[in-house]
């Protein structure tokens, strides 16, 4: 059932955007991809519990941009889902997210922030600032 739902997704892909084929790609070579698709295909994955696969593809959309792939990352990180639990990392990811403005982002940011030592505060702000 999995091979058939990627099957119809790449056939979807294909049509929609025909110069990204990504379903069969492998994330460490799609780096350039359409991220849009790679977000999408992180929506499949996670929709079918793959969720270290989906990560790979948020990630890829998420270096491109992808307001909504930073904002699920950093919902990954703060609850340990498919990574291990990184309230540091949460934080960068919405406030990524945030600073594209996406809906809550900032709220959340600002949220993970409150729970963070000075010290795990300021790493994550280096993490941006090298970001």
């Amino acid at each position: 059932m999995k091979d058939l739902k990627v099957l119809i997704l790449t056939i979807i892909l294909s049509v929609a955007f025909p110069l990204t084929l990504v379903a069969d790609a492998d994330p460490a070579e799609n780096n350039g991809g359409d991220p849009d698709s790679q977000y999408q295909m992180g929506l499949l994955f996670d929709t079918e519990g793959n969720h270290s696969e989906s990560i790979k593809w948020f990630e890829m959309a998420a270096r491109q941009g992808h307001a909504a792939a930073r904002f699920r990352l950093g919902i990954f990180y703060a609850i340990g889902q498919g990574v291990e639990r990184d309230p540091v990392k949460a934080h960068m990811w919405f406030s990524l997210a945030a600073d594209d403005d996406y809906p809550q982002a900032a709220e959340f940011a600002a949220g993970m922030g409150g729970r963070l030592s000075a010290k795990e505060l300021e790493l994550s702000k280096d993490m941006l600032q090298k970001w």
